[in-house]
C-alpha cells in the first residue's frame, strides 16, 4: 500500500484522537512511534494491522472507522486539495456520482503508483446507483460511503446509502454500495469555483 494511503490514514487518528492514541496504535501495530512516510510502499498486511489496531484501540468496526476516514479526507482544512479533486467531477452531485469510476484514473496522473480503489457504477435507474470497489483491504466501499456523505453534504444534495456484502476474487475484496439520490437540491451546498486558488 502507498505511504500516502497510510498516512492519511495516520493523519486522521491523530487529528481525531490525538498524538498518545496514535503512539499506541503504532506499537499494537508493530511499527515506530514515527509512523509512514509518505513516499514509501508497504506491505498491505500493514496497513491492516494498523486499522485492527485502531479499530481496538478506539472500539469501532472497521467499516465505522473507514467511513470516518472518508469523511475526514474531504472535510479536513488541510485536504482541501482533495476536496477540489471530488468536485471537478461536475456541478451536480448527480454529476459527481458519474464521475467515480475516473477518480482512480485521475489520482494515478498525479501519482502513478497510488493504488485507490477501482470503483465501477451501474446506473439502475431513478436516482439510483449501485457503486463496486475493487482494493486490497477491507474497507474501500466504507470509505467510498464516507467520501460520498461528506460531499452530499458539499453540494446539498440529500442521499440514502446502503452497503452490501464483500467478496473475495483473485487477491481482491468486491464491495457494493447502494446510493439513491432522494433530493439533488436539499440544502445549500458550499460554494465551488474551477478558478478557485489553494492558499
Amino acid at each position: 500500500m502507498h505511504g500516502l494511503i497510510n498516512k492519511s490514514v495516520q493523519g486522521f487518528l491523530i487529528s481525531n484522537h490525538g498524538n498518545d492514541a496514535w503512539a499506541e496504535i503504532a506499537r499494537m501495530a508493530n511499527l515506530p512511534p514515527q509512523g509512514f512516510e509518505s513516499m514509501l510502499t508497504y506491505p498491505d498486511s500493514m496497513t491492516d494491522k494498523v486499522l485492527d489496531a485502531a479499530c481496538t484501540y478506539v472500539g469501532c468496526t472497521r467499516a465505522s472507522l473507514m467511513e470516518d476516514i472518508g469523511v475526514f479526507l474531504v472535510t479536513h482544512p488541510d485536504l482541501e486539495a482533495v476536496r477540489r479533486l471530488m468536485r471537478f467531477g461536475g456541478p451536480t452531485f448527480e454529476d459527481f456520482i458519474l464521475s467515480l469510476d475516473e477518480v482512480h484514473d485521475r489520482a494515478c496522473l498525479a501519482v502513478p503508483e497510488l493504488t485507490l480503489p477501482r470503483i465501477s457504477l451501474k446506473d439502475t435507474g431513478a436516482g439510483q446507483y449501485v457503486i463496486t470497489t475493487q482494493w486490497q483491504v477491507v474497507g474501500a466501499i466504507s470509505l467510498v460511503s464516507g467520501v460520498l456523505r461528506a460531499m452530499a453534504d458539499d453540494y446539498g444534495a440529500l442521499v440514502v446509502l446502503d452497503a452490501g456484502p464483500h467478496l473475495h476474487s483473485d487477491g481482491r475484496i468486491m464491495e457494493t454500495l447502494s446510493v439513491f439520490i432522494a433530493e439533488p437540491e436539499f440544502a445549500a451546498g458550499r460554494s465551488f469555483s474551477l478558478a478557485e486558488r489553494l492558499a
